[in-house]
């Protein structure tokens, strides 16, 4: 069927001369430059232990890291894997799509999370989960 619309002359869909489906029938296009969004697998020698809770999200207290941190609009795993690497720190955690912690041992009441939340983009990188709302992608040095 023809589409209700006009395609300028320089649209990538011209060659397709204004299909647009069918009954019953779908014209499907594949874009060529979409990425999915993805965990991180490592970073060096920082690698995923996956999903979890903050802490206080999870009957515990306060953080699930308690050392250095710091939040950037342009946030990445690689980013804060490095600023956590250079304060001799073990654990390295993205939340919330621009924050990132680090420390030795997560906290009391910080455990695995399940929920599938930890599905923020990272502010810098849309490309790399970055935590969620309570939620961390932790990495640990091996």
């Amino acid at each position: 069927m023809a589409c209700s619309g006009s395609l300028s002359s320089n649209s990538p869909f011209a060659q397709y001369n204004n299909t647009c489906g069918g009954s019953n029938r779908l014209s499907v296009w594949k874009n060529s430059k979409y990425q999915t969004t993805a965990v991180v697998p490592s970073v060096g020698s920082y690698v995923s232990q996956g999903c979890y809770y903050e802490a206080s999200a999870n009957g515990g207290s306060g953080r699930a890291l308690t050392g250095a941190s710091f939040s950037s609009s342009s946030m990445t795993v690689e980013g804060c894997v490095s600023f956590c690497a250079g304060k001799n720190m073990g654990l390295a955690a993205v939340e919330y799509s621009t924050e990132c912690y680090c420390g030795t041992v997560l906290q009391t009441g910080s455990s695995p999370a399940t929920d599938g939340l930890c599905n923020m983009a990272c502010g810098g990188n849309k490309q790399e989960y970055c935590g969620g709302p309570n939620r961390l992608n932790v990495y640990k040095s091996s």
